[in-house]
C-alpha cells in the first residue's frame, strides 16, 4: 500500500503530484459526474492548472488475438453464452493481482460454499522481483482435493481473460476486482457491481470510493484499516461477499446501470467529457489561454 505509508515508493508518487502543478493542464481519464465531489473541489481552486475530465477511455475491442489466446477467447465467451443472465460471478485482479497457495485455496472453498456460478482468472502472486503474476494449468495440484470435479457444471477457471468482453457479457452479474482505475471504468461502463478487494497502491482509495461514496461495490475488504491484522481473507468473508452481491445486490446492480448511462452520455456529444476534450484541444490549439 506505498500510497499509504510514507516510504520510498509515497514519496516518488507525492513527486509527481508535486510536478503536476507546473504544467499547462492535467489529463484525467474519468467522467465529472462520478467524482463529483473530487471534480468540484478541483475546479474551486485558482492555484493549480485546468483539469480536463476526459473519459471513461476504453480499449473496447482489446488487442487482435491469434493462437491459443484466441481458442481460450472463445471457450471463455462460448461457456458465458451458455449461462443465465446475470449469474456469474467474474473474479481478475490485474496484470500484478495474484495470491500464493494458501489464500488460492481460501478462494475456492469460499466460491464452492457461495454455490454461485463463477469465472476466475486464477493466477500466482509475482515472485519476488517481478511485476507480474504468474500463469499455471496444473490447478489440482493447488486448489482444494476434488474442487474442479465438483464445480465443473458452475464455474470456469482460465489465467489470462478478455476482461472487457467478458464485463460486456450479459451472463456477468458481478465483478470481485483490485480495483484498479482501468478496471474499475469498464466494469462501469458496463454495468457490472464490485465487489472490492483493494491490492497496492491506488486500489484501496478506488475501493473506498466505490463502497462509501458512490455506493456501487460490496466491500470484501477494505485491509488498509489498522484494525485489520492480516492481509489474509478467510474464505467464510468471500462467502459473505459473493451471496450478499448476488442474492441482495438489486440496489447496486442499479445504481451500476445509472451510472453506466451517466458515462456513455459524458462521452457523446454535449455530454461534460465531450465538452472537456474540446476545452482541451482548443487550449492546445492555442484558442485560448
Amino acid at each position: 500500500m506505498p500510497l499509504l505509508h510514507t516510504d520510498v515508493d509515497y514519496e516518488a508518487f507525492a513527486n509527481h503530484g508535486r510536478k503536476f502543478k507546473d504544467s499547462n493542464g492535467i489529463i484525467v481519464n474519468t467522467f465529472s459526474e462520478a467524482e463529483s465531489h473530487a471534480v468540484s473541489a478541483l475546479l474551486a481552486r485558482d492555484d493549480i492548472p485546468p483539469i480536463f475530465n476526459v473519459g471513461p477511455l476504453i480499449d473496447h475491442k482489446g488487442k487482435s488475438l491469434s493462437g491459443s489466446d484466441a481458442v481460450k477467447r472463445d471457450e471463455i465467451l462460448k461457456w458465458l453464452d451458455d449461462q443465465p443472465e446475470k449469474s456469474v460471478v467474474f473474479l481478475c485482479f490485474g496484470s500484478g493481482g495474484g495470491f500464493d497457495e494458501a489464500q488460492l485455496k481460501e478462494i475456492a472453498i469460499g466460491l464452492e460454499r457461495s454455490g454461485h456460478r463463477f469465472l476466475w482468472s486464477v493466477r500466482l502472486k509475482p515472485s519476488k522481483g517481478k511485476l507480474q503474476a504468474s500463469f499455471f494449468d496444473n490447478y489440482g495440484e493447488i486448489l482444494p482435493q476434488g474442487f474442479l470435479e465438483r464445480t465443473k457444471n458452475i464455474g470456469m477457471l482460465c489465467g489470462w481473460a478478455p476482461q472487457v468482453e467478458i464485463l460486456a457479457h450479459k451472463a456477468v452479474g458481478a465483478f470481485v476486482s483490485h480495483c484498479g482505475w482501468n478496471s474499475t471504468l469498464e466494469a462501469l461502463w458496463y454495468a457490472v457491481p464490485i465487489i472490492t478487494w483493494p491490492l497496492y497502491g491506488e486500489q484501496h482509495m478506488n475501493a473506498f470510493q466505490l463502497v462509501k461514496d458512490l455506493g456501487l461495490a460490496v466491500e470484501l475488504t477494505l485491509d488498509f484499516r489498522r484494525d485489520c491484522p492480516t492481509d489474509f481473507v478467510k474464505a467464510e468473508v468471500i462467502t459473505k461477499a459473493v451471496k450478499t452481491m448476488m442474492e441482495q445486490g438489486g440496489e447496486l446492480r442499479n445504481k451500476a446501470k445509472e451510472t453506466s448511462e451517466m458515462a456513455k452520455k459524458a462521452v457523446m456529444e454535449g455530454g461534460s467529457s465531450y465538452v472537456a476534450f474540446g476545452n482541451l484541444i482548443d487550449q492546445w490549439l492555442g484558442c485560448k489561454p
